[in-house]
């Protein structure tokens, strides 16, 4: 009867990295969720690019159409074109505002499945008594159960903050502030945005750099919230 071959002795620097990713928050394997902001990513860029081909491809046909006719006829022929031409300037505050509210709902599902991962691993039981709060704030009462320590004041977590005051104006007062309303400075900040007076109301106006600027920031501080190595997983 031979001794059984003894087990080979795994290098230092090997067993401590293999420590560090059991120790991360969210394994990698669990983390298709977040590479979802990619797409987001590449989605926003494609649709501008299209926006505006849509948009060079109608003044091309517009002026060439009214390129010989009388200044009657023209004005007439406008006026005939009105439904187009106001449906080719709203396109892209149309495709902005749908697609920042999907970037912000991925977001959130994100935030949700940070904690099941989180309570799984650690064997902890979610509470049910704070599903009136925002999922922001159920993700800070979930992760401070789980002792994960988070800087909430850190700047991508403040400018989350903003974009879910921006996402907040957009679902339930169509984008629109009183004039007096001081959030409107605050959310003015954010790259990209503009804000249209009209009577006594403001408008916010949506960019492509506005919703870049939110999958970059909730991508990164996913991320982060991932990475976090906690000493109970080691």
């Amino acid at each position: 009867m031979t001794d059984a071959s003894p087990k080979p002795v795994v290098p230092h620097r090997i067993a401590k990295l293999q420590s560090r990713l059991r120790s991360q928050l969210v394994p990698w394997v669990y983390r298709g969720f977040i590479e979802d902001f990619a797409l987001l990513r590449n989605n926003v860029t494609l649709m501008d690019e299209l926006i505006e081909e849509r948009r060079l491809q109608y003044d091309s046909k517009f002026q060439e159409a009214i390129a010989t006719m009388e200044k009657d006829e023209a004005a007439f022929y406008a006026d005939f074109m009105l439904e187009e031409t106001t449906f080719i300037e709203m396109l892209p505050q149309l495709q902005w505002r749908s697609q920042y509210l999907m970037i912000y709902a991925t977001f959130e599902h994100a935030l949700n499945q940070v904690c099941a991962v989180a309570l799984q691993r650690l064997e902890l039981h979610s509470d049910q008594s704070q599903k009136r709060s925002s999922v922001l704030e159920r993700t800070k009462i979930c992760l401070k159960k789980c002792s994960v320590q988070v800087d909430w004041g850190k700047a991508g977590w403040q400018r989350i903050g903003i974009h879910a005051k921006l996402r907040n104006k957009l679902v339930h007062a169509n984008g629109v502030f009183t004039a007096s309303d001081p959030e409107k400075t605050l959310i003015a900040k954010l790259p990209g945005v503009q804000l249209k007076a009209e009577d006594d109301e403001i408008t916010v106006l949506l960019g492509t750099e506005t919703l870049l600027d939110a999958i970059n920031v909730m991508h990164d501080s996913l991320l982060s919230l991932a990475n976090y190595e906690h000493p109970d997983l080691a």
